[in-house]
């Protein structure tokens, strides 16, 4: 008998035992977003003084998932594919690109691109802040296996989103000067501008950097999200504390020491029930900023935090 090993977005934790054994290789997963709603407003952040990009989108996530669990039972994160913030998630104002707001939107992509990220991530945030399109969007591929093929990928999803009519002015951050040359060799539409980390590349005439962006016509300007800016470990261990009181699974993820499956998803704890152990992984981190046009203010700023469990 063939058993269906995918889990889909409403499965019933009660059943992921029974459905795990009837395996041959257990093993169950599932994408997921979680918004951290206008992250301004967050109590946890304001105590903070000039907080770092992982700082900004660790306590946002803590926040997020904390408050969440207040009014969820645990287990149905497991069966959930949108989680927000309670609070920070509430209605705005003002719907669409009236001529007083601009949506600025950054991905930030943790693991290996995957075609389509990009847009998955855009339309999720699009439909979180209720805008019908992103004036300035941008990426940047952070895994340490990004190849020059996944940089053209990613672009191409971003030409893609803007021949939609869902992006206005298109930048990339973080790459190399051979990475940029081979992007607006093959740009069928205008790279508007590039994030750097070095900030001599903004000032230094000669850089060919610098001289292959002036040429075609690419605006340089700071990049401020360096480094790992959700590890692994820290989000697994964020998202396991929802878990925690639930008899179903190891307790802070940690596998029983008494027994373990060869594929690792179970064990067998002490009084011989088998538990699971859940494998939380970040994806991609979707920063969106909404600026007042009159003033140049920043009005808003949030984060979708695309994830993918594992069992």
């Amino acid at each position: 008998m063939s058993v269906d090993c995918a889990v889909n977005s409403h499965v019933e934790v009660e059943v992921l035992k029974e459905k795990l054994a009837q395996c041959d290789e257990p093993s169950l997963s599932s994408n997921f977003i979680i918004h951290t709603g206008n992250v301004r407003r967050c109590n946890h952040l304001q105590a903070v003084v000039n907080p770092t990009t992982q700082q900004e989108i660790v306590t946002a996530l803590k926040c997020t998932m904390n408050c969440w669990n207040k009014y969820n039972k645990s287990d149905v994160v497991l069966q959930t594919e949108i989680i927000p913030h309670p609070k920070l998630m509430a209605p705005h104002e003002e719907v669409g690109n009236g001529h007083e707001r601009m949506l600025k939107v950054k991905v930030l992509v943790l693991e290996k691109y995957e075609p389509g990220l990009i847009h998955t991530a855009v339309t999720g945030v699009l439909k979180a802040v209720k805008f019908g399109k992103v004036d300035k969007l941008v990426f940047e591929l952070k895994s340490d296996g990004t190849t020059t093929d996944d940089v053209l990928q990613a672009w191409k999803d971003e030409e893609e989103l803007k021949k939609e009519g869902f992006a206005s002015e298109l930048g990339v951050a973080g790459l190399s000067t051979k990475q940029l040359e081979t992007v607006l060799e093959k740009a069928d539409v205008p790279v508007s501008f590039h994030e750097v980390s070095d900030e001599g590349l903004c000032c230094d005439d000669e850089h060919p950097h610098r001289k292959l962006s002036s040429y075609h016509g690419v605006t340089l300007v700071h990049n401020d999200d360096d480094g790992d800016v959700l590890p692994k470990q820290t989000f697994q261990k964020v998202m396991t504390k929802v878990l925690r009181h639930e008899p179903t699974f190891t307790p802070a993820g940690e596998m029983s020491s008494v027994a373990t499956t060869s594929h690792g998803s179970s064990s067998t704890s002490s009084n011989g029930d088998a538990k699971l152990r859940v494998e939380w992984t970040p994806v991609w981190v979707a920063r969106y900023t909404i600026i007042d046009t009159k003033t140049s203010v920043i009005d808003k700023t949030g984060y979708a935090i695309g994830g993918r469990y594992k069992l």
